[in-house]
C-alpha cells in the first residue's frame, strides 16, 4: 500500500547496509516504473541500473524453436523455424506492405508472443511421428502442413474451460465477450476498458484470470487501464472457434429449445408469422430469466418483439389470458361458457393459425364444459318431471284405492235399494251419454276455433314480417334513387375535380422490367388520357417508370433522385399506377412506396383485357353515366328451400310494394322464374335494357381452389338456366 511504501524502502536500505553482499532485484511492469521515482534516493544506486524485458524479437523466438529441439537431438532447420515464427508474428494491419502480406491476412510484426510459441511448439513436438528418433532433422516440408490455428484454437477453449471451471460462468457468456469486446466488426482486435466493478460487462476477477493464462493483457493508458487479446494471431482462431460452437450449440439445442433457431430464421427473413406466444413463448422467457446476459442480441430483440406481439394479441383477445392461467392450473371456475365462448370459437375458427394448441384445448374444455352443464340441466329438469309424474301417480292410486273400499261398502249396504232404483240408473245413463256427446262437440269446435285463431296470428305475423320487409325496401329504394340524383348531379364538377388534382399532383406509371410492349400498347389510350390530365400546368408532370428486379422503394426513389421531404411531381409523381404481377413488381416494393405516395396496381392475364380496362375507365371519365329511373327485381326460382323463401317471401313482396308505392317518374319490373335467364341478366348488366337499381336474389356457385375455374368463376350467379341441385353447373347457366 502507498502509506506503508516508504517505511518499506527503509527497510529495504537498512538490510543492504548490513548485508554488503546482499543485491535486491525488483520485477514489474513498465507501467508502475515511474510510481518508484519518489523512493529511489532511499536506495544505495537509486535504481540507475535497469533492465527492460520485452517480448521475444523473431531472431529470438528463433532461438527458442531450435534451441531446446537442437539439445534433444531432434533439430529444426533454419527455413523451418522462419516460417513457423514468421506464422505466429503475423498481424493485422489497415494495409499490408506487400500483396504477399495481404494475401496470408495481415503484415509481418516484430515480436512473437511468448505464451502462443510455447503453445505451438509444444504440441507440434507432440505431434512428431513416434518414428522420429535421435538425429532427426525437421525440416519445413515435414511440418507445413500443421495446423498453427488449430493450435491456437486449442489453446483458447483450454483456457476457456479452466475459466468457467473457476468462476462459475457460462462459456457463452464468455465467448461472447470476445466476441463483441475484444474483436472488431472487421476482424482485429479491439480495446475494453476497465470498470470499477466489471469490464465490458465481464466482471473483473475473471478478466484477471484470463489475463493470468496470457490470453488476453492489459496496458495502462491516461490513467485507465484498457485490455486486449495478447496478440493479433489469436484472431481468426477465436472467431472461428466461436463460430463452430454455435453451430454446435444450436444443433444440440434445437430440441431443447427451438425458439433458438426460430430466432435466427426471423432475424433473417422479418416474418412475424415466426414469433414465439404462448406456452413457447414462457418457456423461453423463462430460459431468459435463468440465464442473464447469455443472450445474444438478436435473440433478445426477437424474445422482445414476441413479448409485445402476444401482449397486444392478449389486448385484442382477453380470453387468452383466461387460457394460459387454466393451463397452468385447470380450474372449472376460469372455463368460458355462453356467448363469450361463442365468440372466442368464432375467432379461433377464423383464424386458426393464431392459435396455440393449449389455448385450443382451453376452449375445447370450455366447451365440452358447457355441454355437460347443458346435460346436467335437461337430467335434472327430467328427474323433476319424472318425480313429479311419480307422485301424481301415486296420488291417484290412492284415491282410487280409497273410494274402491268405499263403494264396495256402499254396495253391501244399498243392494236392496239398487235393484229398485234400476229404471232410474237407466235414464241416468242415457242423459250421461247424450251430455258426452255434446262435450265432445264443444271440444271439437273449441279446438277448431283455437287453430283458427293460430293461423290468424301466424297470418298476421307474415303480414307484418312482409310489411317490414316491404318498408326497408321501400327506404332502401329512396336513398339509391336520391344517391343516382346526387352522383348524375355531381358527376361533371367531380370529374374537373379529378383532373385539378391529377394536375397539381402528377400521375406516373411502373412497368415491370421486360414488360410485354402490347400491354404499353394496350393501355395507351388511358395514358394519353392521363398525360393530357397531368400535364396542364407541366409537361413533367406526367412520367412512366421502369422497375428493377430486387429494387426496393428506397432504391427505385434515389434513382429517380426524390429526396424523403417533399415530393416533386417532376421526379416521381404523387399519384401512381403499378402494372404486373407480384411475382414482377412485389407487394413490398408498393407498400413501402405507398407510405409516400398514393399507388394503386391493375394486372390482367391477357392483352385484350389490359385494354378494355383502359378503354372503360376513359369512357366512365369522359362520358357521365345516366340511367333510366327503372328498378328491376331479379328472382331466379330452383327446386330448392333457399329460393323457394326467397321468391315468395322477399322478392314478390318487394316487388308489390315498389308497385304500389313508387315515384310517377320510375318504373318497375320483374323477372321471376322462367325469365330469369342468364341472356336476360346480361342484357340487364350491358346494354339499354341497365337499370338505375338491379336487385338479385338467388344462388351463388363456389369453386375449389385446387379446380382451373376458381379465379374466373368463384362466386357466380346462377340463373333459372340451372336444372337445380345434383346438376352439373357450367358456364350456360
Amino acid at each position: 500500500h502507498w502509506e506503508q511504501a516508504e517505511g518499506f524502502f527503509h527497510q529495504v536500505r537498512e538490510a543492504l547496509d548490513g548485508l554488503p553482499g546482499l543485491g535486491v532485484l525488483f520485477v514489474l511492469r513498465e507501467d508502475y516504473v515511474a510510481e518508484l521515482d519518489p523512493y529511489t534516493p532511499l536506495l544505495p544506486s537509486a535504481l540507475q541500473a535497469r533492465f527492460r524485458m520485452t517480448l521475444p524479437t523473431r531472431q529470438q523466438a528463433m532461438q527458442i524453436v531450435m534451441g531446446p529441439a537442437q539439445q534433444a537431438h531432434c533439430p529444426f532447420t533454419e527455413e523451418a523455424a522462419q516460417n513457423l515464427v514468421t506464422n505466429l508474428s503475423r498481424i493485422k494491419t489497415f494495409r499490408s506492405a506487400t500483396p504477399q502480406a495481404e494475401e496470408a491476412g495481415g503484415g509481418i510484426g516484430q515480436y512473437v508472443e511468448p505464451v502462443q510459441l510455447q503453445v505451438v511448439c509444444q504440441q507440434l513436438w507432440e505431434s512428431l511421428p513416434e518414428t522420429a528418433g535421435e538425429d532427426h532433422l525437421i525440416e519445413w516440408d515435414e511440418i507445413k502442413h500443421y495446423d498453427v490455428d488449430q493450435a491456437l484454437t486449442t489453446f483458447y477453449e483450454s483456457t476457456l474451460a479452466n475459466v468457467v471451471q473457476q468462476s462459475g460462468l457460462s462459456e457463452r457468456r464468455l465467448r461472447q465477450w470476445f466476441r463483441d469486446a475484444l474483436i472488431t466488426p472487421e476482424g482485429r482486435r479491439g480495446l475494453a476498458l476497465q470498470g470499477a466493478d466489471e469490464t465490458a460487462g465481464l466482471p473483473n476477477p475473471v478478466v484477471t484470470t484470463l489475463e493470468n493464462h496470457h490470453l488476453i493483457r492489459s496496458d495502462t493508458r491516461g490513467g485507465s487501464r484498457w485490455y486486449e487479446l495478447s496478440h493479433d494471431r489469436l484472431v481468426e482462431p477465436i472467431v472461428r472457434s466461436n463460430r463452430v460452437w454455435r453451430e454446435k450449440q444450436a444443433t444440440e439445442q434445437a430440441q431443447e429449445k427451438p425458439w433458438l433457431s426460430v430466432a435466427q430464421r426471423w432475424r433473417e427473413s422479418g416474418d412475424n408469422a415466426l414469433l414465439c406466444r404462448g406456452k413457447p413463448l414462457e418457456e423461453a422467457l423463462a430460459w431468459q430469466a435463468a440465464h442473464p446476459g447469455e443472450m445474444e442480441p438478436e435473440e433478445t430483440e426477437f424474445l422482445e418483439t414476441s413479448y409485445n406481439a402476444e401482449q397486444n394479441r392478449i389486448r385484442q383477445m382477453p380470453w387468452l389470458a383466461v387460457a394460459r392461467q387454466w393451463y397452468a392450473a385447470p380450474n372449472d371456475t376460469l372455463l368460458y361458457r355462453g356467448k363469450p365462448l361463442e365468440a372466442a370459437l368464432a375467432w379461433a375458427e377464423a383464424n386458426p393459425a393464431e392459435v396455440e394448441p393449449e389455448e385450443m384445448e382451453f376452449l375445447e374444455a370450455s366447451r365440452q364444459f358447457e355441454r355437460a352443464q347443458v346435460r346436467r340441466r335437461w337430467l335434472s329438469i327430467s328427474a323433476s318431471i319424472v318425480g313429479a309424474i311419480v307422485i301424481l301417480a301415486m296420488a291417484i292410486l290412492t284415491f282410487l284405492t280409497y273410494s274402491s273400499q268405499q263403494e264396495a261398502e256402499a254396495q253391501r249396504q244399498t243392494a236392496e235399494a239398487q235393484r229398485e232404483v234400476a229404471e232410474a240408473q237407466k235414464i241416468t245413463a242415457e242423459i250421461a251419454s247424450t251430455a258426452a256427446v255434446e262435450q265432445r262437440g264443444i271440444a271439437e269446435a273449441a279446438s277448431t276455433r283455437a287453430v283458427e285463431q293460430q293461423a290468424t296470428a301466424e297470418a298476421a305475423s307474415t303480414r307484418a314480417v312482409e310489411q317490414q320487409a316491404a318498408a326497408e325496401v321501400a327506404r332502401a329504394t329512396a336513398v339509391a334513387a336520391e344517391a343516382i340524383a346526387l352522383r348524375q348531379r355531381d358527376e361533371i364538377e367531380r370529374l374537373s375535380e379529378r383532373h385539378k388534382y391529377l394536375s397539381e399532383m402528377g400521375w406516373g406509371v411502373i412497368f415491370a422490367d421486360g414488360a410485354d410492349p402490347a400491354i404499353r400498347q394496350a393501355l395507351s389510350e388511358l395514358l394519353e388520357h392521363r398525360r393530357q390530365q397531368a400535364t396542364q400546368r407541366d409537361s413533367g408532370y406526367y412520367q412512366e417508370f421502369s422497375y428493377s428486379p430486387g429494387e426496393t422503394a428506397s432504391d427505385f426513389l434515389s434513382r429517380h433522385r426524390a429526396g424523403i421531404g417533399q415530393f416533386n411531381p417532376t421526379e416521381v409523381p404523387y399519384y401512381l399506377l403499378i402494372v404486373g404481377d407480384p411475382e414482377s413488381i412485389p407487394y413490398e416494393f408498393q407498400y413501402q412506396l405507398d407510405v409516400k405516395y398514393a399507388v394503386g396496381r391493375i394486372h390482367f392475364e391477357t392483352v385484350e383485357e389490359y385494354a378494355n380496362y383502359a378503354h372503360s375507365v376513359v369512357i366512365a371519365e369522359t362520358q357521365p353515366i345516366s340511367l333510366a329511373r327503372k328498378v328491376t327485381v331479379f328472382g331466379p326460382h330452383h327446386p330448392s328451400p333457399a329460393t323457394d323463401i326467397s321468391l315468395e317471401h322477399l322478392m314478390k313482396p318487394v316487388y308489390e310494394y315498389l308497385v304500389k308505392n313508387k315515384p310517377d317518374d320510375w318504373q318497375i319490373e320483374e323477372f321471376f322464374e322462367s325469365k330469369a335467364t342468364k341472356t336476360q341478366l346480361a342484357h340487364l348488366l350491358d346494354g339499354d335494357q341497365t337499370p338505375a337499381l338491379l336487385f338479385f336474389a338467388g344462388h351463388g356457385v363456389e369453386f375449389h381452389i385446387d379446380t382451373s375455374e376458381q379465379l374466373s368463376y368463384n362466386g357466380a350467379l346462377l340463373c333459372q338456366d340451372w336444372p337445380g341441385p345434383g346438376q352439373k353447373v357450367s358456364r350456360d347457366f
